[in-house]
């Protein structure tokens, strides 16, 4: 599955039942569409949406990280 954080969830649901998963990705820094780049000058720039609800399963996947 994908390594954005709907991939994220999913996987860390899965493992939670039991199953083995593995997330892979597109592009060489997992995040999806909350992931970022660099223009030429260096500026940073922020390419998707960096808004979460702040549900049970989102806090769970917050600390499981260690962002929260």
């Amino acid at each position: 599955m994908g390594g954005g954080w709907a991939g994220f969830g999913a996987a860390h649901a899965l493992a939670k039942l039991g199953f083995s998963t593995t997330l892979l990705d597109a592009s060489p820094n997992p995040g999806g569409l909350s992931t970022g780049f660099r223009t030429t000058l260096g500026r940073p720039v922020e390419a998707g949406i960096k808004g979460f609800w702040y549900t049970a399963t989102t806090l769970e996947l917050y600390s499981l990280f260690g962002l929260y």
